[in-house]
């Protein structure tokens, strides 16, 4: 498996599926996800980093309470996925250990981290 991480993005293979799990799924759907979002607040009007967004489910739903996301993923396909779901957001293909210095985010007290 070790050399399977890194670049070689798995969730490339079974991408939609995942989106279409996760988007349903009743413990995401229900629980995890609405949970995840009651601990951010209030967002809108704040820059969001969407970090590992998969499929953008949770961007989709930060950037209608009025966020500005940016989102990053290691799989090329879910970055594809998440822009599709939400044109109003910028999305990355990037490992999370990678500099982000696409992003001009300096320690603010109205940026937040998904």
């Amino acid at each position: 498996m070790g050399e399977r991480v890194g670049r070689d993005a798995q969730y490339d293979v079974f991408a939609e599926e995942f989106a279409e799990h996760a988007e349903d799924g009743f413990s995401n759907a229900h629980y995890d996800r609405p949970a995840c979002l009651d601990l951010l607040g209030d967002v809108a009007g704040r820059k969001v980093l969407d970090a590992a967004c998969g499929p953008g489910l949770y961007a989709a739903e930060l950037v209608a309470r009025g966020a500005k996301v940016v989102g990053c993923d290691i799989s090329e396909r879910m970055v594809e996925l998440a822009a599709n779901r939400v044109p109003a957001a910028d999305f990355r293909e990037r490992l999370n250990h990678e500099p982000t210095g696409f992003l001009a985010i300096r320690a603010r007290p109205d940026v937040v981290s998904a």
